[in-house]
C-alpha cells in the first residue's frame, strides 16, 4: 500500500518536472533581494529528477491511507553557497502534507553545486511544487 503512495508522488512529480522543463516558471530560482538570475543555477547532483526522487522516497503518505484525493504544495527554500538546503518553508492546501514535505526537504543532506553569479556563489531561493494523489 505504501508503496503505491510513494509511487503516485514519484509519478506526480515526475510529471510536474516534465512541465517545468516546459515552463521554466514551475521551478524558479532567484537570488536574494530579488536580484539577477543566477548565471549558473544551482543543481542538485543528478538534476532536478534525483531531488524529486530522493524526496519521494523519504516521504511517509501513510497519514492519506484510505481516502482518495489529490493534494499540493509549493516549498520554498535556499540553496546557500555552500550547496546547502536552508530557510524551507511550505505553503499548500493540506497541512500534514506540508509538514510532511517541509520533513522530507530538511532532512535531504546532500550538497547542492551552489549557483554563481558573475563567477561567485550566490544564495538563491527556489520554489518547488509537489503533489500527491491517492485513488
Amino acid at each position: 500500500m505504501m508503496t503505491r503512495y510513494i509511487l503516485a508522488l514519484l509519478l506526480l512529480c515526475t510529471s510536474v518536472c516534465s512541465l517545468a522543463q516546459e515552463k521554466e516558471d514551475q521551478i524558479e530560482q532567484t537570488t536574494d533581494n530579488n536580484g539577477p538570475k543566477a548565471d549558473e543555477p544551482a543543481e542538485y547532483p543528478g538534476g532536478m529528477m534525483a531531488f524529486r526522487i530522493t524526496a519521494a522516497e523519504s516521504t511517509d503518505l501513510s497519514f492519506l491511507s484510505g481516502t482518495r484525493t489529490k493534494i499540493s504544495s509549493l516549498a520554498k527554500f535556499a540553496v546557500s553557497t555552500e550547496g546547502k538546503i536552508e530557510d524551507v518553508s511550505v505553503t499548500g492546501n493540506n497541512g500534514t502534507f506540508n509538514k510532511e514535505i517541509e520533513r522530507v526537504i530538511k532532512s535531504i543532506k546532500t550538497k547542492w553545486k551552489p549557483a554563481y553569479y558573475n563567477g561567485e556563489p550566490v544564495k538563491v531561493w527556489l520554489n518547488v511544487p509537489f503533489t500527491a494523489t491517492v485513488e
